[in-house]
């Protein structure tokens, strides 16, 4: 499809779509197109945001519709084959796209206009268009899902896990447990961890396999690793019982 002219368009009221003018009755495929971005996600700084889905993290940008075929069959009159069959054949003509399923559908409009300024009434927000029933409505299996951001905060205390994963979910349009998991262990490897010191310099690192206590004088040696096991050092002596312990629990 070729693009649209995103400099000359007509503003609608949002109030139009909610109105019982719009919303009566059986849609038409017309007024489907046109109802999809009422319900896409918008921003007055062009920022996406990140709505939790059943404990799932999911990015969403400006232009994307978070919305189960079960909640556009009820809104448009449909049933949940015809939405199917609606969203393909358009996507097919490049209006828009289906970019995910789990643990929610995504629908991406193709030809969303960005805002060209900061201001206006529209307030940024998170998942404005979930109902109530959206969780209820729309538990897609197939693929293993994405952990809450309070779990993986838990397994990589370490890492900054907002920012990360968000740039994880921005890389793929296919997230998983097992890579946002690979994504998490590659940045808690990029930060360099902090040794505390001792009042009169010198740097306080254990030897991460047994424990050992040691004053490692530079850089260098702290990258040698520890001289008993020759592995790497930790900050902490507690990582080393954590892990110990959890490879215990793994073993049993």
């Amino acid at each position: 499809m070729k693009d649209w002219d995103k400099e000359l368009f007509i503003r609608v009221p949002k109030d139009l779509f909610d109105d019982p003018l719009w919303n009566n009755g059986e849609f038409t495929k017309k007024e489907a197109s046109f109802d999809l971005y009422s319900l896409a996600h918008d921003s007055p700084n062009n920022k996406g945001a990140i709505v939790d889905i059943n404990e799932v993290p999911v990015l969403i940008k400006p232009g994307d519709v978070i919305r189960g075929y079960r909640s556009l069959s009820e809104r448009w009159g449909w049933s949940t084959k015809k939405v199917g069959k609606f969203l393909k054949d358009y996507s097919e003509l490049g209006y828009f796209r289906v970019i995910r399923k789990h643990p929610c559908t995504v629908i991406r409009l193709a030809c969303w206009i960005p805002r060209r300024k900061h201001g206006g009434n529209t307030a940024e927000t998170e998942g404005r268009q979930l109902d109530s029933n959206y969780n209820k409505n729309n538990k897609e299996s197939g693929n293993e899902s994405l952990l809450s951001f309070d779990k993986y905060q838990k397994q990589f205390p370490d890492v900054d896990v907002n920012k990360s994963l968000n740039k994880y979910l921005d890389y793929t349009d296919n997230p998983t447990q097992e890579g946002a998991t690979r994504w998490l262990k590659h940045e808690k490897r990029k930060k360099k961890p902090e040794f505390r010191k001792t009042p009169t310099g010198y740097t306080i690192a254990y030897c991460s396999k047994c424990g050992h206590k040691e004053f490692p004088n530079n850089e260098r040696q702290i990258r040698e690793g520890s001289s008993c096991c020759r592995v790497e050092y930790v900050p902490k002596r507690e990582e080393i019982v954590n892990a110990t312990q959890k490879e215990r629990k793994r073993l049993l």
